[in-house]
């Protein structure tokens, strides 16, 4: 390859926002994880995850980024870390409208499947 047929970008120059543009615009398309948790008073958190895969067959693991939100832990990580559990789905191409709408910032005792 050439030196002009390569690009090369600093992330180290970037906000965290560009940097996140810029690497789920790399591997696409990309399964969504669509977790659920359950919350102190049993209601359902279900949230999106654009990051998530595969790390382990033997034994299944699988990775999802729990990002924070205004330096704060998401209801998903608070959850899991809880109760020891989550389930991870996967959206299906018939379910897009619901998952986006569960992607709403909702209030901890609010449960996102009834957006």
């Amino acid at each position: 390859m050439k030196q002009q047929d390569r690009l090369e970008i600093s992330i180290d120059t970037l906000a965290p926002a560009d940097v996140y543009k810029l690497v789920s615009s790399t591997l696409v398309p990309r399964p969504i994880a669509w977790v659920t948790t359950l919350n102190i008073f049993g209601k359902v958190n279900l949230a999106p995850f654009s990051f998530f895969t595969v790390v382990s067959i033997d034994p299944p693991l699988f990775l999802i980024n729990c990002d924070r939100r205004g330096g704060m832990s998401k209801d998903t990580t608070v959850n899991a870390l809880r109760s020891g559990e989550l389930v991870i789905n996967v959206v299906s191409e018939n379910l897009i409208l619901p998952m986006h709408k569960s992607s709403v910032a909702a209030p901890s005792d609010v449960s996102e499947a009834d957006c």
